[in-house]
């Protein structure tokens, strides 16, 4: 098998292989919706019912469920606030139930146009839901209540928040730290008992999501991640499929002394997390068309004049792992490169070192695909030698299927005997290249997920590395590219396959066509500097003639 070969199959295998799971998330998509029409009229479910239960006296239940009675929207705006990076609306519950990314708008084109994470639109609904359980109050401060803000201070653009519930034999505040920029909010939760009674209080938070992922697509390279709830339980990253939750409602349910863990809802280069301190009690379930993730503590029995606090983070924002890393050093694992992120990731910190010094991501994608292929030039120095055998040995070859064409067994011994006679390995051509495939596949997924990319500018018409060439100029060149390939191999020996080979520039081209302009600036690059390599490949081996034995 011949570069070429290799050079046309790898984008092959990876379409395929995107087709593919595009099919199955299309029917896991098509089952869910399926069964929650036939199971819940989402019409009679209050919007904002879904609240942890809190664990009786007798049976430790932290991560049992119910629906509570009430229907007060705790959705209504009270406060907006602004930092360098966020805009963050605050519900009447002292709840984030907006946020918008200043830094980063939905289209370049239209900058004021701000990608929104959390929103409270009843179609898509997104809320941050915080609040506490207790027992033997007359009400509860939950994310139903209804809160009034009492303090709020701005420092050099840093917020400082307070909302606060005075209830009967209690106090409860719901405290935020803004910092001027940056993605991660702070905040505790905190719950005084007033009363001479001793009273159990759990605090819990929760993301509430309408599951509305966009049409799979391979041309479109948002549906390619993942979109929904995830989690981190201390020692795995887990992304959770809604027909899962569904079919399986109990494996989701009181997963309880957790260290180290949050819980998000994911999406193509953005998500929102909660990651609490300490050790603490997680749960996922489906209301109606939303998911809902919760966390919580242990439930506590506090005195009179005692308090119970709850702190945690609040990551609304880009998948920056520089970002996320200051939270929670295992946040990052939300940027998915799937199967292949032990090669991934370090690609993703090379890419990062490269445009550190060059100070364009597109230029850095030049340079690491340059040393991808530098590190892998001896094995396609052995390839090239391995091919230019088996260009010598073409005639014969072909002779001997001409002379056997009517005896497959025949045909299969000479041509063995002819490989074993010149020291032939027909698979050591392949084997290099299928060797190389997963870190070009790994960088592959680097440049589908890393949020730098998004809205990157290259240089003169590439101003989006993320969106298609405005003006196909890049596929063009990579269609010129592979021809140029094509005659540096050579012609296969079928006609039919030779046929094949020649199409095969033209329908690659067109596929990329509407790729993002950075995918196809690295395939682009990489049959660039493939041509310089199999050109020095082909010179070397023309100055040396290489015996071969009659037959």
């Amino acid at each position: 098998m011949n570069n070429l070969r290799m050079l046309i199959w790898m984008p092959l295998v990876t379409l395929v292989w995107l087709s593919y799971t595009t099919y199955l998330e299309d029917q896991a998509i098509a089952f869910q919706l399926e069964n929650t029409a036939s199971r819940i009229d989402i019409s009679e479910i209050p919007i904002s019912d879904f609240i942890p239960s809190l664990p009786s006296t007798n049976v430790a239940e932290a991560g049992a469920l119910d629906i509570a009675n009430t229907n007060t929207s705790n959705e209504e705006l009270l406060i907006s606030v602004e930092t360098d990076d966020l805009i963050l609306d605050f519900g009447i519950a002292g709840d984030v139930v907006g946020a918008s990314l200043k830094q980063f708008p939905i289209d370049k084109d239209r900058p004021d146009e701000l990608m929104v994470l959390l929103e409270r639109s009843e179609q898509n609904r997104y809320v941050l839901q915080t609040g506490f359980r207790a027992s033997g109050y007359s009400n509860e401060p939950t994310h139903q209540s209804r809160y009034e803000l009492v303090s709020r201070t701005n420092n050099q653009g840093s917020w400082e928040l307070t909302f606060r519930q005075d209830g009967d034999g209690y106090t409860a505040e719901k405290i935020y730290h803004i910092p001027s920029s940056g993605f991660i909010v702070d905040f505790n939760l905190v719950m005084t008992n007033l009363s001479n009674e001793p009273h159990a209080v759990m605090p819990y938070t929760q993301i509430r999501r309408t599951y509305n992922p966009a049409g799979r697509s391979y041309l479109d390279v948002d549906s390619y991640s993942f979109w929904g709830p995830a989690w981190y339980l201390g020692e795995q990253f887990e992304k959770i499929e809604v027909n899962d939750i569904e079919q399986n409602p109990d494996d989701y349910l009181g997963l309880i002394a957790i260290d180290n863990g949050w819980v998000a809802a994911i999406q193509h280069h953005f998500l929102t997390a909660i990651i609490p301190q300490g050790q603490s009690n997680y749960s996922v379930a489906m209301q109606g068309e939303d998911f809902i993730l919760t966390n919580t503590l242990n439930s506590t029995e506090i005195g009179l004049n005692e308090s119970m606090t709850y702190s945690a983070a609040l990551f609304v924002g880009p998948k920056l792992q520089s970002e996320m890393q200051l939270v929670s050093p295992e946040l990052r694992l939300a940027v998915d490169y799937g199967l292949l992120s032990f090669i991934a990731q370090p690609l993703f910190w090379l890419l990062r070192w490269v445009y550190g010094f060059l100070g364009n991501w597109g230029m850095a994608i030049i340079f690491v695909t340059l040393i991808i292929k530098a590190s892998f030039y001896k094995l396609t120095a052995k390839a090239g030698m391995s091919m230019a055998k088996m260009r010598n040995v073409q005639p014969r070859l072909k002779a001997l299927q001409e002379r056997y064409k009517d005896d497959r067994q025949a045909l299969s011994t000479a041509m063995m005997g002819l490989y074993k006679k010149e020291k032939i390995n027909p698979a050591a051509g392949c084997l290099p290249m299928i060797i190389q495939m997963p870190f070009f596949f790994a960088f592959y997924w680097v440049l589908i997920e890393s949020v730098e990319l998004r809205q990157a500018p290259f240089f003169l018409w590439v101003d989006d590395l993320s969106t298609r060439d405005p003006f196909f100029i890049l596929p063009l060149i990579n269609c010129l590219a592979m021809v140029m390939q094509m005659r540096l191999q050579p012609a296969p020996a079928d006609p039919m396959q030779a046929r094949v080979m020649k199409i095969m520039p033209i329908v690659f081209s067109a596929m990329f066509a509407f790729f993002p302009s950075g995918l196809v600036l690295y395939w682009t690059t990489n049959a660039l500097f493939s041509i310089v390599q199999q050109w020095r490949i082909n010179k070397s081996i023309a100055n040396v003639s290489l015996p071969l034995g009659g037959g």
